[in-house]
């Protein structure tokens, strides 16, 4: 049983046995962007403004149908959703999301002592 659950673990499968490749952060960060009910303009725009990278909302939408669905194994932006958490591979935040949102912040010892740098 232990062997079965670090095969599964190792290989990112899913509960039915299909193995999805691992996303890379920004693909995380598009997937979950996109699960929020954002367009790929839109994803293009918060990219942008948070200063993450430049992005044609025309290269999300070949990220989105030629990178994580074919990783993932799906043909729609649900069955990428439902995959990704299954797998765990979008159980939160993406990180290098939570970084750009919080780089130029420092907290201190409470919450409202927040200062920028």
């Amino acid at each position: 049983m232990n062997n079965l659950i670090h095969h599964n673990l190792q290989n990112n499968d899913d509960e039915n046995g299909n193995i999805c490749n691992n996303l890379s952060e920004m693909e995380k960060q598009v997937l979950f962007l996109a699960a929020l009910n954002k367009s790929n303009k839109q994803i293009s725009l918060i990219n942008e403004s948070l200063g993450i990278r430049k992005t044609d909302y025309n290269t999300i939408k070949a990220l989105m149908s030629q990178r994580i669905y074919k990783k993932l194994n799906v043909g729609s932006l649900d069955k990428a959703v439902v995959r990704a958490i299954e797998t765990k591979q979008l159980d939160k935040i993406p990180e290098s999301l939570l970084n750009y949102l919080l780089k130029d912040f420092y907290l201190i010892e409470t919450k409202k002592d927040c200062i920028s740098i």
